[in-house]
């Protein structure tokens, strides 16, 4: 399903790019009859010869550009060549006919805009480079050169003024406009075909989950026979189908928030019996991992949150717990603690002393397209929407997450993870 995804998303970037590459040709063909086109008026009109060598220099890099655009597999090098060229040719131009006082000074701006068009983000800056660069040149020109221009008469002024004008405007509207439907078309199939993804998944989900159910009760079933306790194709089965029943809660869970489907009765929920249920679901891993549990509260106080238990329990708590379960180490140490600040706020910590994670893993624990999906100490997998999906629904129950977390290499004595919650009061 990814590499379908993948390969709709690359269809639509070879569709623009496709596009780009025959506006890249139009602007290469229009450059060479703007070119030969002023090379006549400064030679035939103005009756000047003094920008020649930068006419012939011009027309040496658009033709270096044509030949790597054709030879070329990669057309980087030759766009990049290409706008160089551009850059020096209508400087050249400008600089000849007046500098910032030229009537054609408006196609600098241009330029920027045909690089972002054809190169995106680089050819954005680059153009932009370029433009500052000319703009420094006029300027040390118009301080200290004051190089003789081209000059016009006051009506020869005014008429290549309003031409570049219309030009300008002429080329650059139905550019943008052009380029902004193909961005709109592709984005709409994008979500097009995205809807049809997400369409498909749900029925798999659908008819997949009563199937790996009725598995999961039978091979449970089987495993509590006496002649079967100790099959290990039975335990690896068990394995298998239990990470196969995580996927599909979690791909079901992410659709739920997803979708926005998550309207619930909030209402006073028991954090300890919460903490105490979420421990019963996980008895049988934490009695194989022989872990102990360490319950830090007063019992003579409620530790109340508003809240919704099942989505608590089995959304949140759950996540964090099979978590600190995975990564501790045999014979560990599980920390539950409850306790109230001076405003009231009921706050959990649980922690546990395996194995941590490093910083970098920590930044995008929370992320979900991060592949943070790490090995427990005993080799248990996981799917790696675990933290996210449990933060996601946290903060829809209005609850704060922060984690600490040392690896074992950083401390001996104090490594682990930390997972703190807090309610507000």
């Amino acid at each position: 399903m990814s590499k379908r995804l993948s390969f709709l998303t690359k269809k639509s970037s070879e569709e623009i790019l496709s596009a780009k590459k025959q506006y890249f040709l139009v602007l290469y063909t229009v450059s060479w009859l703007v070119i030969l086109y002023y090379l006549y008026r400064f030679n035939f009109v103005y009756e000047t010869s003094d920008y020649n060598i930068g006419f012939a220099l011009s027309g040496i890099l658009m033709l270096a550009s044509g030949g790597l655009y054709h030879f070329q597999k990669s057309p980087l090098l030759s766009i990049s060549v290409f706008f160089i060229n551009l850059a020096f040719i209508s400087g050249l131009l400008i600089f000849g006919t007046g500098g910032f006082a030229a009537p054609g000074a408006i196609w600098l701006m241009g330029i920027p805009i045909f690089g972002a068009i054809i190169g995106s983000r680089k050819g954005l800056l680059l153009g932009v480079g370029l433009v500052v660069m000319i703009f420094g040149f006029f300027t040390l020109d118009e301080i200290y050169l004051h190089s003789e221009k081209v000059l016009f008469s006051q009506s020869d002024f005014t008429s290549e003024k309003r031409l570049s004008m219309i030009l300008f405007f002429i080329v650059i509207m139905p550019t943008l406009y052009y380029f902004v439907k193909k961005e709109d078309e592709r984005i709409h199939k994008i979500h097009r075909q995205k809807e049809e993804i997400d369409l498909l998944l749900k029925v798999l989900v659908h008819d997949i989950a009563n199937p790996m159910m009725f598995a999961d009760m039978k091979a449970k079933k089987l495993s509590k026979k006496a002649e079967l306790r100790d099959d290990k194709d039975l335990a690896r089965l068990n394995v298998m189908i239990s990470t196969m029943m995580n996927v599909l809660r979690a791909v079901r869970a992410v659709e739920t928030l997803k979708d926005g489907k998550f309207d619930v009765l909030f209402k006073p929920t028991d954090m300890k019996a919460c903490l105490k249920q979420c421990v019963e679901i996980y008895k049988d891993r934490i009695e194989e991992k022989q872990l102990n549990i360490r319950y830090d509260w007063d019992d003579s106080v409620e530790f109340l949150v508003d809240s919704e238990p099942t989505i608590l329990v089995s959304q949140v708590l759950a996540n964090f717990v099979s978590n600190a379960i995975k990564f501790s180490y045999k014979g560990g140490t599980l920390n539950f603690r409850l306790y109230k600040g001076v405003d009231g706020q009921v706050s959990l910590t649980l922690r546990d002393h395996g194995q941590g994670m490093s910083s970098e893993k920590l930044q995008e624990i929370f992320q979900m397209g991060s592949k943070t999906s790490t090995e427990g100490t005993a080799g248990e997998k996981g799917t790696g929407y675990g933290m996210p999906l449990a933060k996601a629904f946290a903060e829809r129950l209005g609850a704060e997450i922060e984690v600490i977390s040392q690896e074992k290499d950083e401390s001996s004595d104090s490594h682990g993870t930390e997972v703190n919650i807090k309610w507000a009061a």
